[in-house]
């Protein structure tokens, strides 16, 4: 599973915020290595998630019955969102002979139960509550049996209570898209999603990670439609009444909630590996870029069988894009879904593509689907792993800087997240299962996964995974068997790491302090840990020494609390770099001398190395440090680094040197005109703007060309920038480019037409209300609800209409959120326009029309409130 992520490695949506906000952040404190911002309003809508009861102990499911085999025969009515299921269930007791089965079964109407013994059928006694149908056997079976029953029922996922979390945004189950078709630019779309425990919303089943099944599936549809489910298309059949039947087959057992069903009008584009499927599911219009976007996907499965030393034993492999989709995607197995997001033209691809989370759902397939957590206490076993082989496939594809990267944003998603919510990664107290998918089950994991492989090797590490996958296969695990598999190949007990990192809550925080001494020729290096909990932690780390001669790498274990290592040394060291390659998994703390930071952005290698530097170099305000900063974001390699030290610069633009505001607009603009990467040439724009624009020969050409560039991140910035310079200009080029279908450029445009848009823009508005679904259609809500405000009667009408809809029906659960705030600023607006007209003779029509507006407002948001599902949003909207 991974939550939303439209770029790499983002958990959750609001610390995803936070953490770009933070990794933008700027500190004064040179002594800071990994000193964090935060956004604390955004954060408290997060903390509205955490405000609960006391956890309680959550044990793993019971299992009584044993799931062996699962059959569905599922017709649609779509509009009504409606599913007409017959399942046949294949099962055994697990131990103790039992005459019952309980079956998770969730606002269904049940028709029928029914005992299959061969060719008869003895219909069966049953109590349902709603949520569990408890079947009476009529017999008492053992374990020895296999019993067989069949299940007529009705489902209704829609009239369900809306639950969910931050990671994943809703638990019915299975969703209806523009069931009725009315939505332009939105295609029609069914599409499940069951983890954690929601398929049991569209089929009875035992929903628990620690069953396993086979299963089939037939999906009657109609023709225009393509389905997809898991394992292999075995046939299809043409109906009399224009409808389609699909059978699809699973032969290999996996959990129930990685059972899936999509539907919809795809374009099916097939790939292979070796001689198993590889397909991706495409809207029409992004057929042609179905290999830009999953095309790797082949070359990813040969790579994680290499590393593993394991098969990918599945039937195929397919993945598919949804509209409106709760979550980031999902690795169900064999047919994984995507967020939207993932879809992207020629163009989009140039700014940003989603091979994180392609490779996360993919090695799911592994750790995951094939080996699955034993409960959802244990779901780091699952994601930890997924979260981690983004890591291992981007220093694969594309080196150790870009993967690096990714473990830094992990680290800072982490730290985010610890400000307010410190766990145990594997934890078996919390009141929600849904309460699991945090950054401690996915970064954090991973990053202890990268501190364990660094710990015991490459060899020992891949072998270890080896073990444990060819142990657990097609069956669950915890982390005592992660751990043994590690015991057995390495010959060390590893409770300590295990109880440290994955059983106790909390990270290291370390203050370094380093001395030479002139007559002892040693370096003393003073590490003391600080963090708040009685923790202390035992970590094995590299202290990097570099001298004229080069570098000495220093082993050293910390063991407590307050400790001094010394090092033999024959001259005053340049540089002395402590956890060299940034394994350790906390906050450090170093004091170091501008010569130092110089001398580490040029020599220390490692990516974070080289961006602490840049970040403390922006304290000293001399020409050591500026011509380090302008020659990193010049000529560095990697364009985090160069993009940092141009915003670094940033902090000498006030200064009297005429030479530095020289040197500054001639490193912007050959950044913006030369740079290779599109992120770095659009902010060095933006700089480069900031700089001149203020200037008598100022001209605006380069930001003219600029809009024309073929990537949409630098034309939608220049777009904001060329209007800040010239509005007319700025909204005449905006009309230019309305029927662009890039997200980048039309919430910029939608953010021009907010400040400056008539009448005539509402179109413009309503378009892409329609047309843009998921996460992206945030910010157009925002400025939709800003341009509101300034528009006339028939416009607002109108788009009440349409916040009304999206605050009801959205799946999203801060898109649903925004329209609703943005639904309480009009009705301010009326009241206080009510207050200024009441006393005034002159204007009783607008007083009228403004209190009737109000009303109108107040009415229509206490119905959205009353009909609200989500308790969750319940209380953001009381807040």
């Amino acid at each position: 599973m991974q939550p939303f992520s439209t770029s790499k490695n983002i958990l959750l949506l609001l610390l995803v915020i936070c953490t770009i906000l933070s990794w933008q952040c700027k500190t004064t404190k040179k002594t800071s290595e990994n000193e964090l911002g935060y956004n604390d309003s955004l954060m408290g809508h997060y903390k509205n998630f955490l405000e609960q009861e006391p956890a309680e102990y959550q044990a793993a499911r019971t299992r009584v019955n044993d799931l062996i085999h699962t059959k569905l025969n599922l017709k649609f009515d779509i509009p009504n969102a409606t599913v007409f299921g017959e399942a046949s269930l294949t099962f055994k007791p697990h131990f103790y002979p039992t005459g019952t089965i309980d079956l998770d079964a969730v606002g269904f109407k049940i028709n029928k139960a029914s005992l299959e013994e061969g060719k008869k059928s003895k219909e069966l006694k049953y109590n349902y509550d709603g949520k569990v149908l408890s079947i009476d056997l009529g017999n008492t079976y053992s374990r020895n049996d296999t019993v067989r029953i069949s299940i007529s029922y009705v489902a209704y996922p829609d009239s369900l209570e809306y639950g969910g979390s931050l990671a994943i945004m809703g638990n019915k189950g299975l969703y209806f898209i523009n069931k009725d078709g009315k939505q332009k630019g939105t295609p029609t779309q069914v599409w499940s999603q069951g983890e954690t425990q929601a398929n049991s919303k569209w089929f009875p089943t035992i929903d628990a990670p620690n069953q396993r099944m086979t299963q089939e599936i037939s999906l009657t549809v109609d023709n225009k439609y393509t389905t997809l489910s898991n394992g292999l298309l075995i046939s299809q059949k043409n109906n009399n009444d224009g409808t389609r039947t699909d059978y699809w087959k699973q032969s290999l057992p996996a959990a129930p909630y990685l059972t899936m069903i999509a539907i919809g009008e795809f374009v099916v584009v097939k790939d292979k590996y070796k001689d198993k499927e590889v397909s991706y599911y495409m809207e029409p219009a992004y057929a042609k870029y179905a290999r830009h976007i999953f095309g790797m996907t082949p070359d990813m499965i040969a790579y994680f069988e290499k590393l593993l030393g394991f098969p990918y034993v599945w039937e195929k492999y397919s993945q598919v894009a949804v509209r409106e989709y709760i979550s980031g995607a999902m690795e169900n197995t064999t047919a994984t879904v995507h967020g939207d997001f993932v879809l992207k033209t020629d163009r989009e691809l140039i700014d940003e593509n989603s091979e994180d989370v392609i490779a996360h759902e993919l090695f799911h397939h592994w750790f995951g689907d094939l080996v699955t957590c034993e409960s959802w206490s244990n779901l780091a076993l699952n994601e930890s792993f997924a979260t981690y082989a983004e890591y291992l496939w981007f220093n694969h594809r594309h080196g150790v800087d870009a993967a690096n990267e990714l473990l830094f944003q992990d680290l800072n998603s982490y730290l985010a997240e610890s400000k307010y919510k410190k766990e145990k990664i594997v934890r078996y107290h919390y009141n929600d299962k849904e309460d699991m998918f945090d950054s401690h089950s996915y970064a954090k994991g991973g990053l202890v996964l990268h501190m364990l492989r660094n710990y015991v090797g490459d060899d020992a590490f891949f072998e270890a995974l080896n073990l444990y996958l060819n142990k657990r296969k097609f069956n669950t695990a915890e982390l005592a068997d992660l751990r043994m598999a590690f015991e057995e190949i390495t010959g060390e007990d590893l409770n300590w790491f295990f109880n440290q990192w994955f059983l106790e809550a909390g990270h290291p925080m370390i203050k370094v302090v380093t001395t030479y001494n002139d007559t002892t020729k040693k370096v003393n290096i003073s590490i003391n840990q600080f963090q708040s909990s009685e923790v202390v932690f035992k970590l094995p780390v590299a202290v990097d020494v570099y001298t004229s001669t080069g570098k000495k790498r220093h082993k050293i274990t910390l063991e407590k609390a307050e400790e001094t290592f010394s090092f033999d040394c024959e001259s005053r060291p340049y540089l002395v770099s402590f956890d060299g390659d940034y394994i350790i998994l906390g906050q450090v703390f170093e004091e170091k001398s501008e010569d130092e930071w110089i001398y580490q952005l040029k020599h220390a290698g490692h990516l974070r190395a080289r961006l602490s530097a840049v970040k403390n170099l922006n304290t000293y305000k001399d020409d050591k440090a500026f011509n380090s900063l302008y020659d990193a974001a010049l000529n560095d390699k990697y364009f985090l680094v160069r993009k940092n030290a141009a915003e670094a610069l940033l902090s000498f633009k006030g200064d009297n040197n005429s030479l530095y505001q020289s040197k500054l607009k001639q490193c912007y603009y050959t950044q913006f005109s030369k740079d290779e990467s599109s992120i770095v040439r659009a902010n060095a724009l933006d700089f480069w703007f900031d700089l001149v624009k203020d200037e008598k020969t100022f001209s605006k050409d380069p930001i003219v060309k600029a809009t024309k560039d073929q990537s949409y991140f630098v034309q939608s910035t220049a777009l904001s920038v060329l209007y800040e310079a010239d509005q007319d200009l700025g909204f005449e080029t905006a009309k230019k480019f309305e029927n662009d279908s890039s997200y980048l450029l039309v919430s910029e445009i939608a953010r021009i037409y907010s400040q400056l848009g008539s009448e005539n823009e509402n179109t413009f508005f309503v378009k892409n209300i329609n047309r843009i679904t998921g996460f992206n259609k945030y910010e157009i809500i925002d400025a939709y609800g800003n341009y509101l405000l300034r528009s006339n009667e028939e416009v607002i009408n109108q788009g009440i209409e349409i916040l009304a809809k999206e605050a009801r029906e959205n799946n999203i659960w801060y898109i649903k959120l925004n329209a609703f705030n943005k639904l309480k600023e009009i009705s301010q607006m009326y009241a206080d326009r009510e207050a200024e007209f009441e006393k005034q003779s002159n204007k009783q029509e607008q007083y009228v029309t403004a209190k009737s507006q109000k009303e109108k407002l107040e009415k229509l948001m206490d119905s959205i409130v009353e009909n609200e599902k989500s308790n969750s949003l319940l209380r953001m909207y009381r807040n």
